[in-house]
């Protein structure tokens, strides 16, 4: 009985002390330093070796202009920890918010010394200067911490400072060098890279570290520097001398060529289809897989007909045509037969051709979402060529094929804006607001609530939807 109530006094005692803190923390955030102080005082005084109420408190006093006792109380601090670099740089800043300014660099030169001694304890030291934005400090003691002892190493924290203090040179070359020791460190080292890079070759950042790159490849040609360079063209829309990298990389490595994939791809949403079909003929000429090649043919006749005139139409098609009768009229083609029928319906003029197409396709052995992509394809075309009924009839069976998928809410959608097209106004409304329900209940604004919203929009503003 008495250990469960002493039991319960302790977790009233700490329920006390942390309403307390949350407390004067409140005060102090909001600016009522005098409410603060007597609580931060209390605090100190029951728990005196807990560091973190000794410096709110000391906190609370700076900022009531009390420096005399804030004083007094970092050198007891002081005398009992035997001149804690951490309680030096504490002493230095309260004589720095005084504008003292030698008094407090005295201080701090102190704490910098202690690393001579201890140069474990050089975070300890840089961290307290970083606290207080003291940043040339803070890479003095990191830099001589780590001159002092070869197994340490601050090129992380200290490539940071340099970013933050606009000395990116030096803060290219701290990552770099992490990059050397710990190559997963690309990854992190791009992301903080993106931070000052622009798609301008000629901006500053991007010029030093191109420099960077091309220095330390020589001495070291580490393959994650050709995908740096690789990656630094790419943010400055220089898909050809990315594409160099990349067959670099290649050329040594003779692995994936999905990295170049990706390259051209993103040439291709540039509309840069110079340098994209120049990637894809090399992913033709170089992969030995069937199902790359067959990808880079499916790509570089989307720029194809993205690029093409009328009177190249025929052409296309037979190219098409070649395609799918080399690789297969199976499922294994896929993609590029819905590319091919979509072209022949909406460019070539030939729906019908596309729609018989279509319908021979959905009997092949496919999935159940290939088979819903390929009856989405044959609705869209029904609709172009104004079936709307028969259009109607396969957008349902995606609803039914594929339930709570977005594809089947993207087939709702075209129920509703067909329903509209035949002229049921109301119906289509009724199917919107169906659809709009289930999304904002689901909680999931999707790219289709966007469209919903948008459409809606326009139909009430243009037609007078009501």
């Amino acid at each position: 009985m008495r250990i469960t109530l002493c039991l319960l006094i302790f977790c009233f005692g700490l329920v006390s002390f942390s309403q307390n803190e949350n407390l004067a923390k409140n005060y102090f955030d909001r600016g009522d330093f005098d409410k603060a102080l007597p609580i931060y005082k209390a605090l100190y005084e029951n728990q005196p070796n807990r560091n973190d109420y000794f410096l709110s408190y000391i906190a609370t006093l700076q900022q009531l202009e009390n420096f005399e006792e804030s004083q007094k109380l970092l050198q007891e601090r002081l005398t009992s920890t035997r001149n804690h670099p951490f309680f030096l740089v504490e002493m230095g800043r309260n004589y720095l918010i005084q504008n003292q300014n030698e008094e407090a660099d005295s201080y701090f030169q102190q704490a910098i010394q202690s690393i001579d001694e201890n140069p474990k304890i050089t975070h300890t030291v840089a961290n307290s200067f970083e606290k207080y934005s003291l940043l040339d400090l803070a890479v003095i003691a990191y830099e001589k911490g780590a001159s002092l002892d070869e197994n340490l190493n601050f090129d992380s924290q200290l490539a940071r400072i340099y970013g933050e203090q606009g000395e990116l040179e030096k803060m290219f070359d701290s990552y770099l060098s992490i990059i050397e020791r710990n190559p997963s460190f690309l990854i992190s080292a791009q992301r903080n890279f993106s931070r000052y890079v622009t798609d301008d070759p000629l901006n500053e950042a991007n010029d030093l570290l191109r420099k960077a790159l091309l220095r330390r490849s020589q001495n070291n040609p580490d393959l994650f520097y050709n995908q740096l360079l690789s990656w630094l063209f790419v943010q400055q829309k220089q898909y050809d001398r990315a594409f160099v990298q990349e067959k670099a990389i290649y050329n040594r490595t003779f692995e994936s060529l999905n990295e170049l994939m990706e390259l051209a791809l993103i040439a291709l949403d540039d509309a840069d289809y110079e340098i994209a079909n120049e990637i894809l003929s090399y992913i033709i000429e170089n992969s030995s897989s069937e199902r790359d090649r067959l990808q880079a043919f499916q790509y570089s006749m989307e720029i194809e007909v993205r690029t093409a005139e009328k009177e190249n139409f025929a052409e296309i098609e037979k190219k098409y045509e070649n395609l799918i009768a080399l690789f297969g009229e199976d499922s294994k083609t896929f993609e590029i037969q819905l590319d091919y029928n979509r072209f022949l319906a909406f460019q070539n003029n030939k729906k019908q051709i596309a729609i018989e197409n279509l319908k021979k396709l959905s009997r092949e052995n496919l999935s159940r979402y290939q088979e819903a992509r390929v009856l989405m394809e044959l609705a869209d075309i029904l609709v172009f060529d104004e079936k709307f009924n028969e259009a109607l009839i396969y957008y349902s069976q995606i609803q039914n094929k594929i339930k709570n998928d977005p594809i089947a809410q993207e087939a709702r959608f075209k129920v509703a804006r067909t329903s509209y097209f035949k002229g049921d106004f109301e119906w289509a409304q009724t199917q919107l607001d169906i659809l709009k329900n289930q999304l904002l209940n689901s909680l999931q604004m999707t790219r289709w609530s966007s469209v919903y919203l948008l459409v809606t929009i326009h139909w009430k503003t243009r037609f007078k939807l009501h």
